[in-house]
């Protein structure tokens, strides 16, 4: 898997932003309102020469994504339209189209998540993506936001306003009230799998009685898994192939996340459970924590490391 970076614009930057940008104008142009048909090199000059100059006043913080192993412009990305009153942002980002598919994105919404957070303080950072811009909404599903719903008329490109699906990054360090401090650590169910040895007719016959979409998620040559999606477009089941995941119980396979990852897990035996296995897996973010798990009933279910530990 390729590792990307991000670092602050540099005006030699210039004829490498421009390049990638008429690259990828079939992709841009539907959700981006500077993409336009007399897009120019001049253009890209004065977006350079502004991010540079918006991130020393502290106006907003836009960067290039780049491959760590050369160097090489990937896309951009950015914290923009801040409010320091109440520490929030939207955070964007696109890459160009010959770099799809190699997670570039959204390892670059983490690295802005974790400067906003971190260095600027912020407690929200929202990720607004129009609906139909599937890229960026996988890209904000995979970063591990919270999605809030569809906002009626909430993005505007050119002279069409369009619907868009809203999520948010939350800083589990943000001071809270008492009552809404504990709310935030309730156990949560995020996700479900189900694993099957015909994933296609299964997840077919969720599309034909309960109306979900499916897309497929090839695991190798020969397997393929889906992910089920309602009619928001946001994905809420995943049917998976069973060669893949062996010895992994078949039915439905609740997702939970949990704080105190090691003590809650250390109670599973304790209290008449069995623990299936531990894990980790790069999910909401890299080597995150998972233990398998079946209650005293028999019933299977994910305990999920919660972030902030």
């Amino acid at each position: 898997m390729s590792t990307f970076a991000i670092r602050p614009y540099r005006l030699e930057d210039i004829d490498e932003v421009y390049a990638a940008s008429v690259e990828s104008r079939a992709e841009i142009a539907p959700w981006m309102g500077w993409m336009t048909p007399e897009y120019s090199r001049e253009d890209t000059a004065k977006w350079v020469a502004q991010a540079i100059a918006t991130r020393e006043n502290g106006e907003a913080y836009e960067y290039l994504i780049v491959d760590s192993a050369d160097g090489a412009m990937v896309g951009s990305c950015g914290l923009n339209h801040l409010n320091l009153v109440n520490g929030t942002c939207n955070l964007g980002y696109w890459v160009r189209t010959s770099r799809h598919g190699e997670g570039a994105a959204c390892q670059a919404a983490l690295l802005l998540r974790d400067f906003g957070f971190g260095t600027l303080g912020l407690n929200r950072l929202e990720i607004v993506a129009a609906v139909g811009n599937e890229f960026s909404r996988k890209v904000a599903e995979n970063t591990g936001a919270v999605y809030e719903g569809v906002n009626r008329l909430r993005l505007k490109v050119g002279e069409i306003s369009h619907d868009a699906h809203m999520f948010a990054l939350l800083n589990p360090t943000a001071r809270r009230p008492e009552s809404a401090a504990d709310a935030a650590t309730t156990a949560t169910v995020n996700w479900l799998d189900m694993i099957v040895g015909n994933p296609d007719r299964v997840s077919r016959f969720y599309t034909e009685v309960a109306g979900l979409s499916r897309v497929a998620v090839p695991e190798d040559e020969s397997h393929t898994s889906y992910s089920l999606k309602n009619a928001n477009g946001r994905e809420v089941l995943g049917i998976c192939d069973e060669a893949m995941f062996p010895d992994w119980p078949h039915g439905w396979l609740p997702y939970i996340d949990i704080p105190d990852f090691e003590a809650r897990v250390a109670k599973v035996e304790e209290t008449g459970g069995e623990i299936l296995r531990q894990m980790k897996m790069d999910y909401h973010w890299k080597g995150q924590r998972f233990c398998l798990v079946r209650d005293p009933s028999g019933a299977p279910f994910m305990l999920c490391e919660e972030k902030g530990e």
